[in-house]
């Protein structure tokens, strides 16, 4: 009686830098075992089925290819193959890590404020996967210590940017940077300090100033300039 062969399973990896969108393919080749053979993709323990973005191809009796087009969140885990025939059964798993790419939560400055007053934004981010960088930038360029203006971290997610006085100089953008491996993303909101620009100021018309003075015209029934006054008469 002739010995059966139990399957092998060739070894297959996925790339360290999937991201939010990418395409990932896994390939499941079984390089020994005797006929027939079934292949199966399980995903963290539990068997996989073809879904929306995700397709299993059978190449052949030996090869399947597992597909995901557009990757997501819900798709981190692990990918196991199994592949069984009469003789054993056999598994080869990948961990799959998709980079999520982080979200900055809207912030803005509040109305009215003029120089002297004081003034505090949050910049957070709702998503994204550590390690997290968080950075701010005044019309595109990094704050300058002599600005005067405030940074702290409040959590790994939230940075706090607080002027204690504020002058002419903070007026313009101010942008929350947020990175992590997935990409970088921006957020600005616009500060506006009141007074620090003569040309916004009110315009005031010139008032106009009436002056009395008397009327002069000629007559030639009396003398060549005859000088009327108003209240007097000729």
């Amino acid at each position: 009686m002739t010995d059966r062969v139990p399957p092998k399973v060739s070894p297959f990896y996925a790339e360290d830098t999937l991201h939010v969108g990418d395409r990932a393919s896994l390939t499941c080749s079984v390089t020994k075992g005797d006929l027939p053979l079934t292949i199966s993709w399980h995903k963290d323990g539990r068997t996989l089925e073809p879904a929306q973005m995700v397709s299993i191809t059978q190449v052949d009796q030996f090869t399947s290819i597992l597909v995901i087009e557009s990757l997501s969140p819900e798709h981190n885990g692990n990918y196991s193959c199994v592949v069984r025939n009469l003789a054993a059964e056999v598994s080869h798993t990948q961990q799959l890590v998709v980079n999520v790419p982080p979200i900055i939560e809207p912030f803005s400055f509040q109305d009215g404020l003029s120089e002297g007053m004081r003034t505090r934004t949050v910049c957070g981010v709702s998503k994204g996967d550590p390690p997290l960088v968080v950075s701010w930038l005044k019309d595109g360029q990094p704050l300058t210590p002599n600005l005067g203006v405030n940074v702290s971290a409040l959590d790994p997610y939230s940075s706090l940017l607080s002027i204690s006085s504020l002058d002419s100089r903070h007026s313009g953008d101010f942008t929350c940077v947020a990175s992590n491996p997935a990409s970088e993303v921006r957020y600005t909101a616009k500060l506006q300090v009141k007074g620090n620009n003569p040309s916004l100021s009110p315009y005031h018309p010139p008032l106009l100033t009436l002056t009395h003075l008397p009327l002069l015209w000629h007559t030639p029934q009396l003398d060549p300039l005859v000088k009327y006054d108003e209240g007097k008469g000729i």
